[in-house]
């Protein structure tokens, strides 16, 4: 059973500013309460296949993972995979210009367990959710000089 979250905002910042910030997996650490480190592994973090080694923290286990650029159209679609022996886990942002200037940044993510983590995976929910929602308010933060919650 997947596990899913998605969120809206709005930002003041360029178009290719928000992109470029979000598909640099690098700045992961910054918003994502979870994410201790993020390396790039591979030359541009701005290509399909642009590659990261992530270590994070969640429910007070050290994981590791490796977060794969799947499809790449900047400065509008990002969408990224990682997984690791517990999970896998797909974040799709889509970034679009809205008339009178400001962007809208829709981001979407699922996360599918394996088993034995399966069996737990609904009562992870309210965890999940509220995980999901500091980093969103993280990045809330981080876009702060000009943010519209929608």
């Amino acid at each position: 059973m997947a596990q899913r979250f998605s969120a809206e905002f709005r930002t003041n910042w360029a178009q290719t500013r928000v992109f470029d910030y979000l598909a640099d997996f690098r700045n992961l650490p910054e918003w994502h309460p979870a994410v201790r480190a993020a390396e790039l592994t591979t030359i541009d973090p701005f290509v399909r296949n642009a590659r990261h080694l992530v270590k994070a923290s969640i429910a007070g286990r050290r994981i590791e993972a490796e977060i794969i650029t799947a499809e790449l159209e900047r400065p509008t679609l990002l969408i990224a995979t990682a997984e690791n022996a517990a999970a896998a886990t797909t974040d799709r942002f889509d970034v679009e210009q809205l008339p009178g200037g400001e962007v809208s940044v829709t981001y979407r993510t699922e996360l599918r367990l394996k088993a034995p983590l399966r069996v737990i995976g609904p009562l992870m929910v309210p965890a999940l959710t509220s995980a999901w929602g500091d980093a969103v308010a993280a990045l809330e933060r981080e876009f702060a000089d000009a943010w519209t919650p929608v």
